[in-house]
């Protein structure tokens, strides 16, 4: 085999393994769809390692707000709520016009309440709402008011909140948590016959309720 044959050779197989790999190249669009997937499957760890490569692989994509919310989103699932804030707060600032500006507002206030600051959460979940009234997590931030109120004993805040769930959205998963909510702030306001008839009208209602045994405490 001459030399010009084996040159010949070597070029082709360079250019194979090439067009290989480029086909193998994982797209941003690919590797973050991935890392939703495994948001959905609660595969925590395996999400933030798909986002990183999605980041560390395409560092100028026009999509790398919604990355590293991915991130956030997966941190916050793993309490490390320390991480999520210092990143939502950079995230913030870099992203002043992300479709997610929302989210991580949401996102703060849900750190302060299961960091105890509730003084603080309640008046985030608050401005949350006022700023973004149709956002999708407005019924949760509405639900997380009345617990906090609850936590606080201010048993009228929480009804009054739990109410907007049925009222507003009543076809919202919520609705059975915020039934529960007002019958169980009735029964610390030692209003013991509304309450009664409260936790009659939730068993009734929801008889294969996994809310359904707490309804009888």
């Amino acid at each position: 085999m001459n030399k010009t044959i084996i040159i010949s050779l070597i070029i082709l197989l360079f250019f194979n393994i090439s067009n290989y790999m480029f086909a193998e190249e994982e797209s941003f669009d690919g590797l973050l769809d991935r890392a939703k997937e495994s948001y959905l499957k609660e595969e925590n760890e395996e999400c933030i390692k798909l986002a990183e490569a999605a980041i560390e692989k395409y560092p100028l994509s026009d999509k790398l707000d919604f990355a590293k919310g991915v991130i956030v989103s997966c941190d916050i699932r793993l309490k490390k709520f320390k991480k999520a804030r210092n990143m939502i707060g950079k995230l913030q600032k870099d992203y002043p016009n992300s479709d997610l500006q929302p989210l991580w507002e949401y996102q703060i206030a849900f750190i302060d309440k299961h960091e105890g600051k509730l003084q603080t959460a309640l008046g985030r979940f608050k401005e949350y709402i006022n700023k973004y009234p149709h956002h999708r997590y407005v019924p949760d931030a509405i639900y997380r008011i009345s617990c906090i109120y609850k936590k606080l004993n201010e048993y009228n805040k929480a009804i009054e909140y739990a109410e907007k769930i049925l009222k507003n959205y009543p076809n919202s998963p919520l609705v059975e948590k915020s039934e529960l909510v007002i019958a169980r702030s009735l029964l610390k306001s030692k209003e013991y016959g509304n309450a009664i008839e409260k936790y009659k009208e939730f068993i009734n209602k929801h008889s294969e309720s996994a809310e359904l045994d707490t309804a009888y405490y």
